[in-house]
């Protein structure tokens, strides 16, 4: 009875792994209790082997109950080497219109948000994510952590 129950416990974890993304590269910031300046540029540095796969970009912010705002603007640049390849702007929603926090958490709050799906690298090498606040305060209070991640997207949509 024991061996049996091992050997279905070995096998959940097994199947469970299995079904795991591979992740290329995973980082978090951890930003100061003061605020995250606006000036601040969060840079995210992976290295890029095969261009065949595409990837899953993730965002993930962790954030407590000081957090004034409803959503979260966020400037990215996404650079080759020294070279820019693309700009944007994008909108995060940590509360709905009623106030309620999202994501997981009681008084502070993770929210992982796809940012790119099944991004393809053009070319091998060095690549770098940089973000910015966007938000029209010089020091952002609330946010505590940004995390990049970057997965094999194995064939999802």
């Amino acid at each position: 009875m024991k061996i049996r129950r091992t050997l279905l416990f070995l096998s959940c974890i097994v199947a469970f792994s299995a079904c795991q993304p591979k992740v290329l590269y995973t980082q978090f910031y951890h930003l100061p209790t003061e605020g995250w300046n606006s000036d601040s540029i969060l840079s995210y540095n992976f290295a890029v082997n095969d261009t065949t796969a595409t990837y899953d970009i993730l965002i993930t912010l962790r954030y407590n109950r000081s957090y004034p705002y409803q959503n979260l603007w966020m400037f990215v640049d996404e650079w080759q080497g020294d070279t820019l390849l693309h700009c944007d702007t994008i909108e995060c929603y940590l509360a709905d219109e009623y106030g309620r926090w999202n994501g997981r958490g009681i008084n502070t709050y993770e929210q992982s948000l796809i940012y790119v799906c099944n991004h393809a690298y053009d070319k091998s090498g060095e690549h770098r994510y940089a973000f910015r606040q966007g938000m029209r305060t010089e020091y952002l209070e609330g946010i505590i952590d940004l995390g990049l991640t970057i997965q094999h997207n194995n064939g999802k949509e």
